[in-house]
């Protein structure tokens, strides 16, 4: 409708609109939710969060070390809120021509049910981005991490298992942070080892896991590779 949210997307005529997902619109939109990820070619998430834990550990030499450190942040902070774009992608022959899609992007937003750490800079940063906390503190749909062993209709872990079964490839940008968290939020408890965090990854998204910060800087090779300059690059 007229009255939803719009994005301006830089260098384009057209604005997208996003469709607010909260507590008090969840059961309007459930459906057109559920559908847009049945259609879909492939779902892009990104989620906001109450904090990154010790940046050092995110910068750690080894990948290991790295995944302990994101598990330890990912067991005391909370998910914010979670984007979800559906792509569904016109057919495409050319290599050269521009891949045209549909897209449905859905803003979700969250409460975590039990005690959770925040950082003063994380929040900072979404202040300055016109994050709204008073909606997702009187709007956000609530959640308890990890398992749940009853899954209620129009929760975030319903969502889930049914973004799980629809068996879309999955896109991020520099996404280890947003699996961890999602794992952690709306999966189960996170392994102690990352490969057997990697093993789950790969059971739960068959269809492949995309990271656009590692195709631009192993594949297409960039000379930048964060997400706003990708974005106005192509």
């Amino acid at each position: 409708g007229n009255d939803l949210p719009r994005c301006t997307i830089p260098g384009m005529a057209e604005v997208l609109p996003i469709v607010d997902v909260n507590s008090s619109t969840v059961k309007e939109v459930w459906s057109l939710l559920l559908r847009s990820i049945d259609a879909a070619d492939f779902v892009a998430l990104d989620m906001e969060l109450s904090g990154l834990g010790d940046l050092s550990a995110l910068k750690a030499s080894s990948v290991d070390d790295r995944y302990s450190g994101l598990r330890e942040t990912a067991n005391t902070h909370a998910v914010l809120s979670m984007g979800l774009a559906c792509f569904k992608c016109r057919e495409h022959s050319e290599e050269a021509s521009p891949l045209l899609c549909r897209v449905d992007v859905f803003n979700i937003w969250l409460l975590c049910q039990i005690p959770f750490v925040v950082q003063p800079k994380s929040l900072q940063f979404l202040l300055e981005h016109g994050f709204d906390f008073n909606k997702q503190y009187s709007r956000g749909i609530h959640y308890h991490p990890g398992y749940a062993e009853v899954i209620e209709e129009y929760s975030m872990h319903a969502l889930f298992v049914h973004i799980l079964k629809a068996r879309k490839p999955i896109a991020v940008h520099n996404g280890l942070v947003d699996l961890v968290f999602l794992y952690r939020s709306f999966y189960g408890d996170l392994p102690q080892k990352l490969g057997v965090f990697m093993a789950d990854l790969s059971d739960m998204f068959p269809s492949g896991i995309y990271d656009t910060k590692c195709i631009s800087e192993f594949v297409t090779r960039d000379t930048a590779s964060f997400l706003e300059y990708i974005f106005r690059k192509r």
